[in-house]
């Protein structure tokens, strides 16, 4: 398994590594392998799961004054 000296590494010193997502993220399965494969190399995870946010309002450019005259 790649990098398998660095997640050493890290266990050695005592690190502790924190995964967060967002539910309905698409990578949500990524971040769920990941947190597995760390914690089988016995190194200290802490994860976050937070509750999906409303995406941020579209404001579109509004001009006052016409391009063409």
């Amino acid at each position: 398994m790649g990098g398998s000296e660095l997640l050493d590494q890290i266990k050695r010193l005592g690190w502790k590594v924190l995964v967060t997502g967002c539910d309905g993220d698409p990578l949500i399965d990524r971040q769920i392998e990941l947190v597995k494969m760390l914690e089988a190399k016995g190194v200290q995870v802490h994860v976050t799961i937070l509750p999906p946010s409303p995406p941020p309002p579209i404001y579109l450019p509004l001009s006052t004054s016409s391009c063409i005259d």
